[in-house]
C-alpha cells in the first residue's frame, strides 16, 4: 500500500507512525512544510514544501502556501490513501485532495486549541466531513470532533502508542540514578514553554520539599531555560531541580525508567498525551491536570492522581502522597505498565490502523465495536 502523509514532519507522532508503516511493509511518502530532521530511513520519501518564515506562524497564509502545488504532488505520487495529520496545518489540503481514500488523524490540540476565526472553524469542519476515516487517540477528542460535524460512524479510537520495548522499566540507567539513589525523583518532560504551565511544576517544589525534603526534580525538553532557572533560584530550590535539554528517544526512555513520578502540567487538553504514555510504559505513576482525555487513562488512587490545573498547592498535595509512599508508587507503576501494554503499544495499534486503511482502500470499512467511541476497551485494560 502506498501511503501519502500530509503532516508537520517535526511531530514525533507523525515520525513514529510513518516509520511504523514502513516496518509493516508499506511505501511511505511525506509532504511537509517542516523538515523531517530525524529521517534516517531511506524508505520514507520526503517532500518539503518551503514556507516563508514571515508567514509560517500566520495560520491563514500557512494554509494557502503551496496549496495547489501540494495537490499536484499528491497526483504525481498516486497514493492508495492520503493521511492528514493536524488539521490546523493541512485542513485545506485534505479538503482539496479528491479521488483518493482519505484518513485524518486528530491530535487533540488542533481542535482543543483552535484559532477562533470562522474561516479556521469552517476548514476544520470541511476536513472532518470529507475524510473517510477519522483517527483519534482518546474518546474525549473523539467526542469533541463529533461536535464539529464529524460522524461518529467513521471515528476510530486508537491511542498513538509508544514502543513498549524501548520505553520499559528495563531501560533504567543506574548511572543516571546513582546520584539520586536515596531520593524519589519527580520528572516533567514538557520543556520550557509557558503554554505547558511548567511554572506550576516549579512553584509546587518548595511545598513538596517541606514534607519530603529528600525529593529531587527534573525538567526536560525544548526551549529557553533561563526564565525557569531564574524562578528556581528565586524560590531557593535550584539545588533540588535539574534542567535538561531535549533528549533522543532512547535517552528519554532511560530518564523516564529511572524516575519515580511523572508530572504533566499542560493546562489545555490535547488528549491522552504521548509523554504520559511513555511514562506509563516505563512503569511510572502519573500526576496530571484535570483535563479531558487523561481521565480515561488515569484512575485516581489506582494509577496516579489528577490535580487542579494551574494550582501549585493541588499539585504538591498529590505529589507528596506518592513521593512519601514507596509501596504505593511501585504498585501504581506496575498498573501503569499493564495499561500501556494493553492499550498503548504502538506497533499493535498501528497494525490495527493499517487494517482499517486496507479496508478503506477496498471500500469495505467497518470499525470494530471495541474501537468506537462507545467502547469500554480502554477501561477494560485496567483489568
Amino acid at each position: 500500500m502506498k501511503v501519502c502523509y500530509l503532516t508537520n514532519a517535526h511531530s514525533i507522532n507523525s515520525q513514529m507512525m510513518a516509520e511504523s508503516f514502513v516496518k509493516l511493509g508499506h511505501e511511505v511518502y511525506i509532504i511537509t512544510y517542516m523538515s523531517y530532521v530525524a529521517n534516517n530511513n531511506n524508505k520514507i520519501h520526503i517532500y518539503e514544501k518551503k514556507v516563508s518564515k514571515s508567514v509560517r506562524h500566520i495560520w491563514y497564509w500557512y494554509q494557502w502556501a503551496g496549496l495547489f502545488s501540494i495537490d499536484r504532488l499528491i497526483r504525481e505520487i498516486k497514493p492508495d490513501i492520503v493521511h492528514g495529520h493536524f488539521i490546523s496545518n493541512i485542513g485545506l489540503n485534505m479538503a482539496l485532495a479528491v479521488g483518493y481514500p482519505k484518513a485524518l488523524s486528530v491530535y487533540g490540540s488542533d481542535v482543543y486549541v483552535a484559532p477562533g476565526s470562522r474561516i479556521y472553524k469552517t476548514v476544520v469542519k470541511i476536513a472532518l466531513k470529507t475524510a473517510d476515516l477519522v483517527h483519534v487517540g482518546d474518546r474525549a477528542t473523539g467526542r469533541l470532533v463529533t461536535t464539529l460535524g464529524c460522524s461518529e460512524e467513521k471515528i476510530v479510537v486508537l491511542p498513538w502508542g509508544v514502543d513498549t520495548d524501548l520505553f520499559s522499566p528495563n531501560a533504567k540507567s543506574e548511572d543516571i540514578k546513582k546520584p539520586y539513589s536515596e531520593s524519589p525523583i519527580i520528572i516533567n518532560i514538557r520543556g520550557y514553554r509557558d503554554k505547558y504551565d511548567v511554572k506550576t511544576y516549579i512553584k509546587s517544589i518548595p511545598l513538596v520539599l517541606k514534607a519530603v525534603p529528600e525529593a529531587k526534580f527534573m525538567l526536560i525538553g525544548w526551549g529557553e531555560k533561563s526564565e525557569y532557572v531564574a524562578l528556581a533560584k528565586k524560590l531557593k530550590i535550584e539545588n533540588n531541580i535539574k534542567f535538561i535539554g531535549p533528549l533522543e528517544q532512547a535517552d528519554l526512555a532511560k530518564y523516564l525508567a529511572m524516575a519515580d513520578i511523572y508530572v504533566d502540567t499542560c493546562p489545555i487538553s490535547g488528549g491522552f498525551g504521548l509523554g504520559a504514555q511513555q511514562a506509563m510504559s516505563c512503569g511510572m505513576p502519573l500526576i496530571v491536570a484535570d483535563l479531558p482525555g487523561y481521565d480515561e487513562a488515569i484512575k485516581a488512587g489506582y494509577t496516579g492522581y489528577i490535580y487542579k490545573k494551574r494550582d501549585p498547592e493541588s499539585l504538591a498535595e498529590k505529589t507528596i502522597i506518592l513521593a512519601s509512599d514507596d509501596k504505593k508508587r511501585i504498585l501504581f507503576g506496575k498498573r501503569c505498565r499493564t495499561f500501556a501494554e494493553n492499550v498503548a503499544d504502538r506497533y499493535k495499534n498501528m497494525a490495527e490502523l493499517e487494517r482499517y486503511f486496507q479496508m478503506l482502500t477496498e471500500g469495505t470499512l467497518k470499525i470494530d465495536e471495541k474501537h468506537r467511541l462507545c467502547s469500554k476497551w480502554i477501561d477494560d485494560a485496567f483489568n
